[in-house]
């Protein structure tokens, strides 16, 4: 997908009717693997060399350090100390500023970036933004995804209150402390438990001016990983008890996107013979074409197993209520997390304390590389070869019979076959089964995300070789369309899918329950979630983006068409978004 158009590099000659370009202060090119002339588009021109150094210089200096790529931001004039040192102080690259339309579309496109690479993404922020239950905060808070928010508040105004989906909210006092407190927040962010960090900055101490940083310090050692593995006791000890189980069952929810990773688990699990169930709402843990995978949930799958062996299962206290207040009180529950002590609950996280019989503190991708050694000395891979149910896979019919949210999800496994896709987020229902992963990075959670996470997924795959696919609800997509203009301005290729249920049935099953309780009339479960009258033109919004739009009433054969249009623009580095018009379907009274 390369680009025409611009320099190659600092040093590339430069045409009598270009306009100078600002170099990199450090004389490098941008850092990633992405072809530079894709954010030519808002180069700098006539940059001098700094006469005094304010505090935002020391700010973005730090973030260069660091090796923070971008910076995610929208034009406000609270931020305009940050546009500056960004621009005129490093020439707007390492970090490049990537110009949103919204606060909330900045932070969730910095926390699709870090989904993919693990490493924090900064968002500077005009607003505190939502911090809601369903916000782009409370989805990085849950999905453990790094986070470094720069928010800059007048002198004398009070500074938002702390957020439960923060991990820290610091708060330094001048360009100096903050430089300090940037350190500290890029290590908590990075650390596992991962998740989001707030510098609340004032803004005096943003224009005021500062002394030269200290370039002799290495920040890259702030970075450095931390070490979270379990003591050779409890793994000896954890070995032991997998290895006598007879029916054990490993339930791989939040872990890493690393390949080592990833191939330790099937590793893992092939010397034990065990199950593994994943969970849609998190990235892909295990490959679902292996005989030893046995579902995207683990309800009604535990109750066989002695041993349940939870790497960071997202809702395990939920597992272990059902099994010990119901079909099997005699599992051993084995839990290892880097946070078993629970710092995170404080958000009423879904983590309230488990009955587990052994606990253990330390990252699960490294737990599993000590258990293989341990193991491998003992006994060989013994998988088993029981098969696995699939689930029914839908008959498309007749090529012009109405489209439903199986056949959708047939179509992008049909006409995605064979390629390398991200799919970087789906709505929280999605049938993902139907779906095969076989990498970490081929499928990065459902409900958790929408078109401005698959944008910002999309970024940190450039250069990748893959395909980045969100498949989002309608109205999810409006709330976040700006994201489209962020996407075509820098170029960056991605494929949305939008489920436009015309009818809002998707949305009112979650309210025809509330009905049935009630004794009241399910069948009025639409009013409120149906987008009609007027309906939106979602093709032409996408248009008027300058991204490519393609609509589809109805027909299997005409749904797979337009996919393939749309996956081969997406590929020449385009953005496309297909819009799946669902029938509307009357809600009747069950």
């Amino acid at each position: 997908m390369s680009e025409t158009g611009g320099s190659d590099g600092a040093g590339a000659k430069q045409s009598l009717d270009e306009p100078k370009v600002a170099p990199n202060r450090r004389g490098s090119v941008f850092g990633l693997s992405m072809e530079p002339a894709r954010f030519e588009v808002e180069r700098p021109v006539e940059i001098s060399p700094p006469r005094a150094l304010f505090g935002s210089d020391l700010v973005v200096e730090t973030l260069r350090e660091l090796d923070i790529p971008f910076v995610a931001m929208k034009s406000h004039r609270s931020l305009g100390e940050f546009q500056d040192s960004l621009v005129n102080y490093l020439g707007n690259t390492r970090p490049q500023l990537l110009s949103c339309l919204d606060d909330d579309v900045a932070l969730a496109i910095a926390c699709g970036f870090a989904k993919v690479t693990g490493k924090a993404m900064a968002a500077a922020q005009a607003s505190a933004g939502s911090a809601a239950e369903g916000s782009a905060l409370a989805h990085a808070f849950h999905d453990q995804t790094p986070l470094l928010i720069l928010h800059p508040v007048p002198q004398g105004q009070v500074a938002p209150p702390p957020s439960g989906f923060l991990l820290s909210d610091l708060r330094p006092g001048d360009a100096a402390d903050a430089r300090s407190a940037m350190l500290t927040a890029i290590r908590m962010a990075e650390a596992v438990p991962k998740g989001p960090v707030r510098v609340t900055l004032l803004q005096d101490s943003l224009r005021s001016s500062c002394v030269e940083p200290d370039v002799r310090r290495n920040l890259q050692r702030y970075r450095a990983r931390v070490n979270n593995g379990a003591a050779r006791k409890d793994v000896a000890e954890l070995a032991a008890i997998l290895l006598e189980a007879e029916r054990p069952l490993i339930l791989a929810g939040s872990v890493s996107r690393s390949d080592t990773g990833w191939k330790n688990r099937i590793i893992l699990a092939e010397i034990l013979g065990a199950h593994v169930c994943t969970n849609s709402q998190s990235a892909a843990a295990f490959p679902t074409d292996h005989p030893l995978f046995i579902g995207e949930e683990c309800a009604g799958k535990a109750e066989n197993a002695d041993v349940i062996l939870s790497l960071e299962w997202p809702d395990l206290s939920g597992v272990s209520y059902r099994l010990h207040h119901k079909r099997n009180p005699v599992a051993t529950i084995v839990e290892v997390s880097a946070d078993v002590s629970r710092k995170r609950a404080a958000a009423n996280d879904g983590m309230s304390p488990t009955p587990s019989d052994v606990l253990i503190e330390a990252d699960a991708d490294s737990l599993v590389c000590d258990l293989i050694e341990e193991m491998r000395d003992i006994c060989g891979p013994h998988q088993s070869a029981r098969p696995v149910e699939k689930p029914a896979v839908p008959q498309p019919g007749s090529p012009a019979a109405s489209l439903s949210r199986p056949l959708v999800s047939l179509a992008l496994a049909e006409v995605l076959e064979g390629e390398a896709v991200t799919v970087a987020t789906a709505p929280e229902d999605w049938d993902v089964e139907r779906w095969t992963f076989r990498g970490p990075l081929d499928f990065l959670g459902a409900g958790s995300g929408g078109p401005a996470q698959a944008v910002g997924s999309a970024l940190a795959l450039i250069g990748r070789g893959r395909i980045a696919l969100g498949v989002v609800e309608a109205d999810t997509f409006l709330a976040e369309v700006t994201a489209l203009w962020t996407a075509v301005h820098y170029r960056i290729p991605v494929l949305l899918v939008v489920v436009n249920d015309t009818s809002g049935v998707g949305t009112a099953t979650y309210q025809r329950p509330i009905a049935k309780a009630r004794a009241r009339n399910a069948a009025n479960a639409w009013i409120g979630h149906r987008i009609d009258s007027p309906g939106i033109d979602i093709r032409g919004i996408a248009e008027s983006f300058g991204a490519s739009g393609i609509r589809v009433d109805k027909g299997y054969t005409d749904l797979c068409a337009a996919l393939e249009k749309a996956l081969h623009q997406v590929c020449d580095g385009g953005v496309a978004i297909v819009d799946v018009r669902l029938p509307a379907v009357e809600i009747q009274e069950p």
